[in-house]
């Protein structure tokens, strides 16, 4: 168990310091990419967790309660946020500000209601199920479209691309977690591989999008809650 806790460790200290992988790419890219609405975002989702796991053993001690429920809302609303700008599709853009709305306010009570002792694992499922269906239309959209360029020449291919990954990958890990901890201890550490994938692949996104020729594929700026629909 010793072995599995300090591989366990490692990893976690990768993934803690690839939430700076995107930022110290955008703020050495920051004039090229400070236009976009979807960046700084993802600069603040970044700071955030970084933060978020650089105290983690603390918040977990003391707060842990709070400090999930508000990292897997700042993860929702980041990834949606950062999809939902994409999609052309105003119907659906409108769907996902109604799916968010009912989520936070059932985060909320599942706040006041509930009481786990590691994982708050229904919402991060909502979550993550949630943002598969955003993905899969993305993808559905994209697929509609003739355009003379792959869908990968997007950038922020590779950001959804990252989000695929590690949500699907983590999905049954944090579904179990609360569940049967330990049991999948011994893996635990997969999780943080699969984070730390999408972290740089965030930073892949940040690096095409700074290039000039690929600015056509800006997702549209817009605020929360209305998306720019309205």
């Amino acid at each position: 168990m010793g072995k599995i806790h300090r591989i366990e460790n490692f990893f976690f200290h990768i993934l803690n310091y690839s939430f700076l992988f995107p930022v110290v790419i955008i703020l050495l890219l920051f004039n090229k990419v400070k236009e976009s609405t979807a960046i700084i975002v993802v600069l603040l989702y970044c700071l955030i967790l970084f933060f978020a796991l650089l105290f983690d053993e603390y918040l977990s001690k003391y707060y842990r309660h709070t400090y999930t429920t508000l990292y897997t809302t700042v993860e929702y609303l980041s990834f949606t946020f950062l999809i939902g700008s994409i999609i052309q599709t105003k119907k659906i853009r409108i769907l996902i500000i109604v799916l968010s709305s009912i989520f936070i306010v059932f985060q909320i009570i599942y706040y006041f209601a509930a009481k786990f002792k590691t994982l708050d694992s229904i919402p991060i499922g909502i979550e993550s199920l949630l943002i598969l269906g955003y993905i899969v239309y993305f993808f559905f959209e994209q697929l509609q479209k003739s355009k003379t360029q792959y869908i990968y020449n997007s950038p922020w291919f590779w950001a959804i691309l990252g989000i695929l990954i590690y949500l699907a990958c983590s999905f049954f890990f944090n579904i179990l977690a609360s569940v049967d901890r330990k049991s999948i201890t011994r893996f635990w550490y997969l999780t943080y591989v699969f984070e730390t994938i999408k972290n740089i692949l965030l930073t892949i996104t940040i690096v095409l999008y700074s290039r000039s020729s690929l600015k056509k594929w800006q997702p549209n700026n817009s605020s929360i809650p209305n998306l720019d629909m309205i």
